[in-house]
């Protein structure tokens, strides 16, 4: 637990490794930079509560995964600004890009309610 701010930096990378579960609480901002690769294994549950800014920049690649379920709650907005952002589910992806969205799966469906009722016949389950 870090009452004010916690600035991580690392010129040539870091590794880090948990065997059980790991919680942090920051009570201000969080900055974390490498100059090299940043690898953080945890065997058990990670908590990481952030009282202020949690800032997090990688200049490659960046990876988050899990065998698991991932979660992300956002009280506010969410912006993500990319050439190209693909959601993908098994066979089935979603592609935002500068040309256009692409939908790619062997069922689309597509259901709207609202103000447009001249719209249903386009969009309702058939």
């Amino acid at each position: 637990t870090i009452g004010g701010a916690k600035i991580a930096a690392c010129a040539t990378g870091l590794s880090a490794m948990t065997l059980g579960a790991q919680a942090t609480t920051i009570g201000g901002a969080l900055v974390q930079t490498s100059g090299a690769d940043v690898t953080v294994e945890v065997k058990g549950a990670k908590a990481t509560t952030v009282g202020g800014a949690f800032n997090a920049t990688a200049a490659a690649n960046m990876e988050l995964s899990t065998d698991a379920a991932l979660n992300i709650t956002v009280g506010a907005a969410v912006a993500l600004d990319a050439t190209s952002i693909t959601l993908k589910v098994g066979g089935s992806t979603v592609t935002i890009a500068e040309g256009g969205v692409t939908i790619k799966s062997t069922s689309i469906k597509l259901t709207a309610t609202g103000p447009q009722p001249e719209l249903a016949p386009m969009v309702e389950d058939k």
